[in-house]
């Protein structure tokens, strides 16, 4: 019996280099993204470096029991609205990213902290995109291409072919151009795409019964219905799109 492609993507047994889990408010994609982070953290040979821009690193590391190659990139304790307690990260490397805004210097400290590493290979994770594609679109879409050259360069040296990206994009936020054109951009169907090899895409069941009253629910602005049993592993759907190497296309949900 074939191994379903999420497992395989899961244990790394299916070659991957980008992966986005695109989810939305009725269902999101940060449980899956945990179980990914908890997968990499159980292999010692493999670096797990979290850039963490929506959430506090303690949440993502709450479950997991060994964190000795996990590399911290904070860029969410900026926040003035969130009190950073030093203990929770006492025995993690540790990095503070000031200023979102500059990508360019984000990138550099991820590569000073990885010549200065001597791993094997490395999974970086990107606890969300949206944030920067909120603030600009184009520089977004640079900063992910740098950084995935970043990790294909050999004088990290580590095994280029094995390292991975994974990162959150929240769809139906909506992403308008930098350069003041009317409209919206679609970034999955435009760019993101171009850069990803595989695309998870979350979607929540519970939405489409009809049989669900109105009792308890919240109307959101597009119409749509959340309730308390949304953002259950449970009540999800995952929709894949994996590209391999060899230009084969594979679909799974």
């Amino acid at each position: 019996m074939t191994t379903p492609l999420l497992e395989r993507l899961l244990n790394h047994k299916e070659s991957a280099n980008f992966i986005v889990i695109e989810d939305t408010i009725l269902q999101s994609g940060y449980v899956l993204l945990k179980e990914f982070i908890k997968k990499v953290a159980k292999n010692q040979n493999r670096c797990v470096l979290l850039l963490c821009f929506e959430f506090s690193p303690e949440w993502f590391l709450e479950n997991i029991n060994s964190n000795k190659n996990l590399v911290i990139f904070d860029a969410y304790s900026k926040s003035d609205s969130y009190d950073f307690e030093n203990d929770i990260i006492s025995d993690l490397n540790y990095n503070f990213i000031k200023n979102i805004k500059d990508t360019s210097e984000i990138i550099n400290i991820l590569k000073d902290t990885i010549k200065k590493l001597s791993y094997s290979s490395y999974t970086l994770i990107i606890d969300s995109i949206s944030p920067l594609l909120l603030i600009d679109t184009s520089l977004t879409f640079n900063f992910l291409k740098r950084i995935s050259s970043c990790l294909t360069l050999s004088d990290i040296n580590t095994n280029t072919n094995s390292n991975l990206i994974i990162t959150v994009y929240h769809s139906d936020i909506p992403n308008y151009p930098s350069s003041g054109i009317s409209g919206y951009l679609n970034v999955r169907n435009t760019l993101l795409h171009h850069i990803a090899s595989t695309t998870i895409i979350i979607k929540n069941t519970e939405q489409f019964r009809k049989e669900s009253t109105s009792h308890g629910y919240i109307i959101t602005e597009n119409n749509a219905i959340i309730n308390a049993y949304m953002n259950f592993p449970e009540n999800s759907i995952c929709i894949i799109e994996h590209r391999k190497k060899s230009g084969k296309v594979l679909y799974e949900v």
